[in-house]
């Protein structure tokens, strides 16, 4: 198949047969696709089965492209390599303080070279990536390719991890995963798929015992359900309270760590409740404590020799390992961002943010781009390069206006 790139005014496109696509939008999706591919091959048992040599060569490449194709975008100039300098010297700041190079530089590039490809191509690969990765891990792992993995609990209950590295990654995956479909659907899940993401939640509930995902993708189906349903919201009320989401998750998973005090019942319970969480993260606060860019911290997981010592709050675990100047920029990033879809009356997509900060409290995906995309849409207020232009949307379901959903 013949394919070519064709300059059209100051853009530049690629022809393959006769399909049109902009050179700098498909030089991003190739890279970020190969490289969330190689990330989440990486957490699971294929790393340690097999010789991961060549992965390591196709993300080290999938970096390279993304360099590629900012230098590639038109509009390119001494004050924006100026400001791209700026934020890459601050990632590279918090990367030294941390040693987590390969993950702070990685997550930098991609907001930056993102910072003018469309939202929905953006979720859709990440989208793509994580499911095929999925299907092709749970299934390698049930049929021998690689180890069939699992942890015995206390009390003999067996956790499988159906092929990755740990038994609550298939579950992250998954609610992430969903939270990408609603946010590209954008509207509530049809009866038939509400029963299917409910079904398929169970299952790897049933087999990984992941708890705190389980109810919420329940709650989060069952939400979206009520917005359908419901028609008088109050459109002022619900508006700020989607557009404090972050701050307000951030200020209660702060608060209940830092004062965690197990003298205290109610709090004692919580912990409980959330598997010791509010203990360790309290713990990181007092023996860590927090600094500006960061701080190199070991941190000592299952499996791991030693005593157990890990923080699953997002919101904490970025205060004490990389620092309150680089929590602050992503609180106030991702409240812009759902300011934006607030603006544009995009109600599932506020839900879909909204599931992402509460997440958030409990669990540490919050700066992992391979489960949240929706970090690479940081970008969009970065005036890097020319906003593209995208055909007038199909109607969809919108905030409450008038005090009716719909």
């Amino acid at each position: 198949m013949k394919s070519e790139v064709k300059n059209y005014g100051a853009t530049k496109y690629l022809f393959i047969g006769r399909k049109k696509y902009n050179l700098s939008t498909a030089i991003f999706v190739v890279s970020y696709f190969v490289y969330l591919v190689c990330a989440i091959f990486s957490q699971t048992e294929f790393e340690t089965a097999y010789d991961a040599t060549i992965i390591n060569i196709f993300q080290m490449l999938a970096i390279f492209l993304v360099v590629v194709k900012f230098f590639a975008d038109e509009n390119l100039n001494v004050k924006n390599l100026i400001l791209w300098i700026l934020i890459l010297l601050l990632s590279l700041i918090v990367s030294y303080k941390t040693t987590n190079v390969t993950i702070v530089i990685p997550i930098a590039a991609y907001i930056l070279c993102g910072s003018n490809v469309n939202d929905k191509i953006v979720i859709k690969t990440s989208f793509i990536a994580i499911t095929v990765m999925i299907f092709i891990t749970v299934f390698s792992s049930v049929v021998g390719i690689i180890p069939f993995n699992y942890t015995v609990q206390t009390g003999g209950r067996l956790r499988y991890a159906l092929g990755f590295a740990y038994t609550t990654f298939l579950a992250n995956y998954f609610f992430h995963a969903v939270l990408m479909w609603l946010f590209l659907k954008r509207r509530c899940p049809t009866l038939f798929e509400s029963l299917v993401i409910l079904l398929i939640n169970f299952l790897i509930y049933y087999l990984t015992d992941t708890r705190a995902v389980f109810y919420e993708t329940i709650v989060l189906v069952a939400v979206c359900w009520i917005f359908k349903g419901v028609k008088h919201l109050d459109r002022n009320k619900l508006r700020f309270l989607f557009l404090i989401a972050f701050i307000g998750c951030a200020a209660i998973a702060l608060y209940l760590q830092i004062f965690y005090d197990p003298s205290v019942m109610w709090m004692k319970k919580l912990n409980s409740l959330l598997t010791s969480r509010l203990h360790f993260g309290h713990k990181a606060f007092v023996e860590c404590g927090v600094s500006l860019f960061g701080q190199k911290i070991t941190w000592v997981t299952f499996g791991q020799t030693g005593e157990y010592f890990y923080v699953d709050s997002s919101y904490m675990n970025l205060a004490v390992n990389y620092g309150v100047v680089l929590l602050g920029i992503l609180i106030i990033g991702f409240t812009m961002l759902m300011n934006k879809y607030i603006k544009a009356n995009k109600l599932y997509c506020c839900i879909a943010l909204a599931f992402l900060a509460l997440h958030s409290i409990t669990d540490p995906q919050l700066f992992s781009i391979i489960c949240n995309p929706f970090l690479v849409l940081l970008g969009g207020f970065i005036p890097l390069s020319p906003k593209p232009k995208t055909k007038r949307a199909k109607a969809s379901p919108e905030l409450p206006v008038n005090k009716i959903t719909q």
